[in-house]
């Protein structure tokens, strides 16, 4: 029903010739992102282009939070190299999401590329990372991760 009332207010903003601004754009990518509706997502970024509005990173976060629970990690990259290209950098936000996604898919070798990134940008690990880790690794019966990460956590005072 939600989908419906966004196609609803697309076609009641074209009716009215209004012109999407970044933020409605990001709640439209967000809408149809969750519903895997990827080719409307798609029909979205280029509206975006042709108006020449530019994604900001909470679009871009947003791309990656819904590509990445589909799994279609290829699109994942493609969104954080445009992000690169652009300029935009990531957050905690957006580092969490790629983490979680990840870790969920057991691609530990790309979640620990996104810590090197976090480390070298100098983005502390916040409860949200650390417990995305937890839960990951866990799930993938890393026990040793596990209690290497609660280690981490209690050298920090970071409750668990």
């Amino acid at each position: 029903q939600k989908l419906e009332e966004v196609v609803q207010v697309i076609q009641e903003m074209k009716k009215t010739k209004t012109k999407p601004d970044q933020e409605v754009f990001n709640s439209l990518i967000d809408c149809f992102g969750k519903a895997e509706k990827f080719n409307e997502v798609v029909l979205l970024r280029n509206e975006m282009k042709r108006l020449n509005i530019q994604p900001n990173l909470q679009i871009f976060t947003s791309l990656v939070a819904n590509y990445g629970k589909a799994g279609r990690f290829e699109d994942v990259e493609r969104i954080r190299q445009e992000m690169d290209k652009n300029d935009i950098q990531p957050d905690i936000q957006h580092f969490l999401s790629l983490i979680d996604n990840y870790g969920k898919a057991q691609k530990f070798d790309e979640v620990n590329k996104i810590l090197h990134q976090m480390e070298e940008q100098q983005i502390p690990r916040s409860v949200g990372v650390y417990n995305s880790l937890l839960s990951n690794f866990a799930n993938a019966g890393q026990t040793d991760l596990v209690q290497q990460i609660q280690q981490e956590m209690r050298r920090l005072n970071i409750p668990l």
